[in-house]
């Protein structure tokens, strides 16, 4: 809940349109980061193996990655990578659903397999019940909250700020793909509303996300609707065919979500690296621009986004400043050094 009204007055105060401001290095690096997220959070699921094991130890115990997980995450891979060719009327996301679920039961019912790997599970559903303010006063009154009102304030803080960064680069990721422009403050008061209302019935907080927005528009989404119909279809599925989605093997998802950060790589950052091979002048101002994406992502992936982005805009703002600072005259001519080629008559 304080998230939520830190975000509202984030957006009343009008200090939302600051995000059309942020340098796109920046920009692209958090894609980039968040793009790497993605990928190697899905890799111990693609291999087999436990999410905390270490590539260190992967290396030494090579025996433990499981064939079986790696076959239908590169099926899944394959088929939707064909897909998106070869295929127009079916989301190509679906036909990698289709093929990697489909290598999983084939291996466990014609290749004797008798563990392919694991699957999404049992997922359960729950009507979401409003909080009972007399049972948050009893609550509050039992642990103190008064000592832990500061913790409580500064975590919220924390919780809607992220909230408010992930939302509006979300926005500004769209923007770049619809050639449209979003209204910031807009987007911030209603994320706050959205959060206080998660709130009332003890839910978690959302924000927006570039892999889900990315997805949608990948998948021919271009309008508002195409966002509540997304959200409409979860709820269906967790409602109706929350068993038939538990069937799902873990690797096909994980393959799935893995192709979604691959797509999710910044195509302007790709192309300052093209770059790199101009003349001389412009390639230091393109290398530059190119290692504060680089170090925006680097820390988005080993610390966090808050920091990410500080550091970036930081950065950003330091060489715009320097650039300014530049003489506009590139070079100087003599007149008695330099002859006029115009021939011109003795009178």
């Amino acid at each position: 809940m304080i998230g939520g009204l830190f975000q509202i007055v984030l957006g009343v105060s009008g200090i939302g349109a600051i995000a059309k401001y942020v340098p796109y290095p920046v920009i692209g690096g958090f894609m980039n980061g968040i793009a790497l997220l993605l990928i190697l959070k899905q890799i111990p699921l693609l291999l087999g193996v436990p999410g905390d094991f270490s590539l260190h130890g992967l290396i030494a115990q090579p025996e433990l990655i499981r064939l079986s997980t790696l076959l239908v995450g590169s099926v899944t891979l394959a088929a939707i990578f064909l897909a998106k060719r070869y295929v127009k009327r079916v989301p190509a996301y679906v036909v990698g659903l289709i093929a990697g679920t489909g290598t999983h039961y084939l291996l466990a019912i014609f290749a004797d397999v008798r563990d392919p790997g694991p699957l999404v599970g049992t997922i359960g559903f729950q009507w979401p019940a409003p909080v009972n303010p007399a049972d948050v006063v009893t609550a509050a009154v039992q642990v103190g909250v008064l000592e832990l009102l500061p913790a409580l304030v500064f975590t919220g803080l924390v919780i809607g700020l992220i909230g408010a960064l992930e939302s509006l680069f979300s926005c500004v990721v769209s923007d770049n793909l619809t050639k449209e422009r979003h209204d910031s403050n807009r987007e911030l008061i209603g994320q706050g509303v959205g959060n206080l209302a998660c709130a009332l019935v003890g839910a978690l907080p959302a924000a927006g996300s570039v892999p889900r927005s990315q997805a949608n528009f990948k998948a021919g989404g271009r309008t508002r609707l195409s966002g509540i119909l997304g959200a409409g279809f979860v709820f269906l599925f967790f409602l109706v065919l929350g068993p038939l989605v538990g069937t799902v093997p873990m690797a096909a998802v994980a393959a799935m979500l893995m192709f979604v950060g691959f797509d999710l790589f910044d195509g302007w950052t790709v192309s300052l690296a093209r770059k790199l091979r101009a003349q001389v002048r412009q390639r230091r101002e393109v290398l530059l621009d190119l290692v504060v994406a680089l170090a925006v992502a680097i820390i988005t992936v080993s610390v966090n986004l808050i920091v990410a982005v500080g550091v970036g805009i930081v950065a950003a703002s330091a060489l715009f400043i320097a650039r300014m600072g530049n003489t506009i005259v590139r070079r100087r001519y003599d007149g008695c050094a330099v002859r006029s080629r115009k021939m011109r008559s003795p009178i």
